[in-house]
């Protein structure tokens, strides 16, 4: 049976932010080292589905059919630099999401109960929504904490509409591609 990676996410690439990226790509330097990833590829995701039959991709654009491929009015900023598990050891490094509208949230519980339903195991993780720009393979933490301080308020970009999306990651040697299914 052929199967393919996906996940449900949105992708967020509004020239603002990516003005704003080269800057924070450009002010982290070497603080930490790694591949940052390609501004075309930035995202927030509400639900990693992983290797999945093909067959199954009908019954999952209908399970979520409310959102999918549908501009969604939201009100949220990108502010700020994060890390998991803390900035003192960073695995993903990601560029914070404050959702003051509450909608992303409601996307992801949607969109778990939804795919719950089709025998999708619920994240027991709490959402967080975050727009990952790196997983670092090696990292200054003194600096790269000073780093995080800098941009702290800083708001790269307000956004007010988004659109949910059926995506298929394709990985290779030079990094993942994403393509909208």
């Amino acid at each position: 049976m052929r199967k393919k990676r996906l996940f449900v996410g949105s992708f967020i690439n509004t020239n603002k932010l990516k003005e704003e990226y080269s800057k924070v790509k450009k002010e982290l330097g070497n603080s930490i080292k790694g591949k940052w990833t390609p501004f075309e590829n930035l995202h927030i995701t509400y639900k990693f589905l992983g290797n999945t039959e093909i067959d199954r991709i009908s019954s999952i654009k209908d399970a979520i059919n409310k959102y999918l491929d549908k501009e969604v009015e939201c009100n949220f900023e990108v502010k700020g630099i994060g890390a998991f598990p803390s900035v003192y050891t960073p695995k993903v490094v990601f560029l914070r999401v404050n959702d003051k509208s509450g909608v992303l949230e409601d996307i992801y519980y949607y969109i778990q109960s939804r795919l719950k339903n089709l025998g999708f195991e619920e994240d027991k993780k709490k959402f967080i929504p975050h727009i990952t720009i790196k997983r670092p393979k090696e990292v200054d933490i003194k600096e790269f904490y000073k780093k995080v301080k800098l941009f702290e308020n800083e708001i790269f970009v307000q956004i007010n509409k988004i659109e949910i999306n059926l995506i298929e990651s394709i990985l290779s040697p030079n990094g993942a591609k994403y393509r909208k299914i």
